[in-house]
């Protein structure tokens, strides 16, 4: 290899290590590492999110799940956005001059897409394209100073060029916050919470339910507010999910399994709910560990009805990445 191959090799080790990847319903891209999703809200169907760098907000997403008979133009994607968007400030009285500076075609994840550049209050670029495989409209805007344009010019691109919106996959990837979880994709996302006490993504098909949570600065809660990570389970994990769901739970905790995940001890507490026939019942089945790398105590739990569990309880198991 010559040299200045080797370079290359060097400064693209050194590039991967400034992004991240993220994955949230069905739309994966990389972001830089200072990077997250600061607000989210709507559902698999019609859902948005933002993501923040340290100091701004950055970029936004938004989708609507539309019709392939009905797919739009992705420059009438912008059109519409624009529309709408004027017609709100101008219901609220507020003066915003807004110019298109520049239209130009590209490809995003193999579909026809059009990109905005807009200039305002400050810059922005309207990225905008329709994925005939989930039958949805993508719109996303990327915000920034005038200034900060040549500096964030690689960034957009990394970003544009690293989008999945559709999986052949069977299971979906959910990367944010330091873990990574892969779930089947007939599963719905039916409850959510992200704190900087406790955090959980709650899964749901049929009578079956994926929950994974976790805390952050597990050592200051093991030595102010917890004894162990089975009182933390009990006392916070278990009131925050599975009370919820409002099934009761007999749960073993006296002398429970023990397993490794992602090179952790972990231990297994199993349970059910009252009654005589088994096919009836709903079994629980709960993995806890502490992941010292990122500071974090974790719970993965599984919720079903009958005796045999789920084959793809084990596979999402294995995809999960604590660290």
């Amino acid at each position: 290899m010559k040299l200045n191959e080797i370079y290359k090799v060097i400064n693209k080790g050194k590039d991967l290590k400034k992004y991240k990847e993220f994955a949230w319903r069905k739309i994966y891209f990389q972001i830089p590492a200072d990077w997250n999703m600061a607000l989210e809200s709507g559902s698999s169907k019609n859902g948005y999110f933002r993501v923040d760098d340290r100091y701004r907000p950055r970029l936004e997403i938004k989708w609507e799940n539309i019709p392939f008979e009905k797919a739009p133009q992705s420059r009438k994607i912008i059109e519409n956005f624009l529309e709408d968007f004027k017609k709100k400030i101008k219901k609220r009285k507020i003066k915003i001059d807004l110019k298109v500076v520049s239209i130009r075609e590209l490809n995003v994840s193999g579909h026809e897409a059009s990109l905005f550049y807009l200039k305002g209050v400050e810059d922005s670029l309207l990225i905008s394209w329709y994925c005939e495989k989930e039958e949805r409209g993508y719109i996303m805007q990327i915000s920034f100073k005038s200034s900060e344009y040549n500096e964030l010019k690689k960034i957009i691109n990394n970003i544009l060029s690293s989008i999945r919106c559709h999986f052949n996959e069977e299971y979906i990837p959910w990367i944010l916050y330091g873990f990574k979880i892969k779930i089947p994709r007939e599963y719905e996302l039916i409850g959510r919470k992200f704190t900087s006490g406790f955090s959980y993504l709650d899964f749901q098909k049929k009578n079956f339910h994926i929950i994974f949570g976790y805390s952050s600065m597990a050592n200051i809660l093991l030595e102010e507010y917890y004894k162990d990570i089975s009182d933390w389970y009990r006392n916070l994990f278990w009131k925050e999910t599975i009370k919820k769901i409002g099934s009761k739970f007999k749960v073993k905790y006296e002398k429970p399994e023990k397993t490794i995940i992602n090179q952790h001890e972990a231990i297994i507490f199993n349970g059910a709910s009252p009654g005589f026939l088994k096919r009836f019942k709903l079994y629980l089945r709960s993995f806890l560990w502490k992941c010292d790398i990122e500071n974090r105590i974790y719970c993965f739990t599984t919720i079903h009805k009958g005796i045999e569990t789920p084959k793809e309880f084990s596979s999402i198991l294995i995809s999960l990445k604590c660290h």
